[in-house]
């Protein structure tokens, strides 16, 4: 099975839905062992998600790099030789 990756907004939706099905993100904090105001800040995109929330969505953070264009990373690659 290939990896799926999640943006930002997906992994919000997901978070929304775990408290929606805890019934309130309270309870969803609470039962996390995380502050309401942590999972409110998540859920209006002032924090990031750290590995707590990740942890209780069952999500993992990678990072990808890509580059801005193939010339422009040829043409840096170039000029370190």
């Amino acid at each position: 099975m290939a990896d799926l990756y999640l943006d930002s907004i997906e992994v919000c939706r997901r978070l929304a839905a775990a408290c929606k099905a805890a019934g309130s993100q309270k309870a969803f904090a609470e039962k996390h062992g995380l502050s309401p105001a942590y999972v409110c800040d998540v859920l209006n995109a002032r924090r990031e998600p750290g590995e707590s929330i990740l942890n209780a969505l069952n999500l993992v953070r990678v990072v990808r790099y890509r580059a801005k264009s193939i010339t422009a990373a040829r043409a840096k690659e170039e000029s370190k030789q």
